[in-house]
């Protein structure tokens, strides 16, 4: 675990409507059983990982006014996608939410050509499948099942076998 979040000591958690804690669910609660289900399985909730992680916060107004490290300038963008990808998955963690989505630039950089951008885009997919099960379970096809997929290339490379092959730089 990262320490992005370090206000943020432990998993959000239910605490009913009563609760003054600003960092609390007041009104769902995961476990509690509505129908023939739970809440949790009723409310898929998901994380956009590019608002969330890629967007600094400009509009109409100004520029971006999100202090995000792996946005600076100066980093390597290997570097740069690594530590959001380290904050991301935090995130996650501590907001209770099971599930992400992404595009495959909100994961990896772009690169000079298209063989270092699929080389960025595997690099940081064995990273991700290292830190999400059911990722590395869709790689070595023992996955039961996976509720939001990624889209492109992301997709091809992670989950060959479902429509198209895996995308390498040898094919570029």
């Amino acid at each position: 675990m990262t320490d992005f979040f370090t206000t943020v000591p432990e998993p959000i958690r239910f605490e009913g409507p009563e609760s003054d804690n600003p960092l609390a669910f007041r009104w769902y609660d995961a476990d509690r059983v509505v129908g023939e289900k739970t809440m949790a399985e009723h409310l898929r909730m998901a994380v956009c990982y590019w608002h969330s992680f890629n967007w600094p916060g400009n509009d109409v107004f100004g520029d971006g006014t999100f202090d995000r490290p792996w946005l600076a300038a100066d980093l390597e963008p290997m570097e740069a996608a690594r530590t959001k990808m380290a904050a991301a998955f935090e995130f996650f963690e501590k907001l209770g939410v099971p599930y992400f989505c992404f595009h495959d630039h909100d994961v990896a950089p772009t690169g000079s050509s298209f063989v270092e951008e699929t080389a960025n885009l595997n690099e940081l997919a064995d990273d991700m499948a290292a830190e999400e099960p059911v990722l590395a379970d869709a790689v070595d096809g023992t996955a039961e099942r996976l509720h939001l997929q990624p889209v492109g290339g992301f997709l091809k490379r992670i989950l060959p076998g479902r429509g198209e092959p895996a995308i390498t730089p040898s094919t570029a």
